[in-house]
């Protein structure tokens, strides 16, 4: 119980960072400004109206969309996952669909910020719901 209450506190401090994040880029970056990081990496502001990959769904059907992931997600997390590398990963994929879906609510598309070498911009949230993906995969093909 101990561990599920320190992946809460860090959750809730991720998707803090990601909307702190958001915020940032709204206000400095929402006139068209960006600004270049390096290999390839910039800041900048692009309101994503379209669900993931691009899949042009309208933003209410994201939020249901979404809506329904996060219960799949917590079902998931209540009936099978007890395992520490589970939680970390249900966790972190549930502190990005959370930040993004406050987007999807709030400015009626996902604020992204990050503008990456491959020609896209993501935010921190992708991130966590990727690095979250990429653990339960791993754990998966790791797991007898």
């Amino acid at each position: 119980m101990k561990s599920q209450c320190r992946y809460f506190v860090i959750s809730c401090l991720a998707l803090a960072a990601d909307q702190l994040a958001k915020f940032g880029a709204i206000k400095i970056f929402s006139g068209g400004q960006s600004a270049k990081l390096g290999w390839g990496f910039g800041l900048t502001f692009y309101l994503n109206e379209q669900f993931a990959w691009s899949w042009p769904l309208s933003n209410a059907a994201a939020v249901i969309l979404s809506l329904g992931l996060l219960a799949l997600g917590s079902f998931f997390y209540f009936r099978c996952a007890r395992a520490r590398p589970e939680l970390s990963a249900l966790f972190l994929i549930a502190s990005g669909a959370v930040s993004n879906l406050v987007d999807r609510i709030v400015h009626g598309g996902v604020v992204d910020y990050i503008s990456v070498p491959a020609g896209g911009v993501i935010n921190l949230a992708d991130i966590f719901i990727f690095v979250g993906v990429g653990l339960l995969i791993t754990r998966m093909k790791t797991s007898p």
